[in-house]
């Protein structure tokens, strides 16, 4: 268990630039008109897997921020900030690639995701929370009788 908090910090950076390196790598990769024929099945299979992504991203931004300092309000709006622009930036570059567009639709997926994730985080912090103090104040076990 890294119970290092050195090594809870740099492995929280190693994964949020990881995770987002290989989010803007898949979302600037070239697009082939032949791709999107299999997608029409399922319609707007692209923005779930929008959402997705920036779910995990967000989550991953909290839990970093989280090891360097307290995650408040305000801190929390800011993360949200940072993943609006960043996704506004991602989609407009977009443009710059053969055969993708931007597309508005695109950014309020990953806004939705955003908001998932951060509430994912909030949840899973609550519930620690909730069993760390359970457990603190459970009374001790007794010791067991012959």
């Amino acid at each position: 268990m890294l119970a290092d908090t050195s090594s809870r910090r740099w492995l929280a950076l190693v994964a949020i630039g990881l995770y987002w390196a290989m989010l803007f790598l898949l979302t600037h990769m070239p697009g082939d008109e032949r791709d999107e024929q299999p997608r029409r099945k399922i319609p707007h299979l692209d923005k779930v897997a929008h959402a997705a992504a920036f779910a995990g991203l967000a989550a991953l931004a909290c839990l970093a921020v989280a090891a360097f300092r307290p995650v408040t309000p305000p801190v929390l709006v800011g993360i949200a900030s940072v993943l609006a622009t960043y996704a506004a930036v991602d989609e407009l570059t977009q443009g710059l690639i053969r055969d993708r567009t931007p597309d508005l639709r695109d950014w309020l997926a990953d806004m939705l995701g955003t908001l998932a994730g951060i509430g994912a985080f909030l949840l899973a912090r609550l519930a620690l929370v909730g069993r760390l103090a359970k457990a603190a104040t459970a009374p001790a076990a007794e010791p067991a009788r012959e």
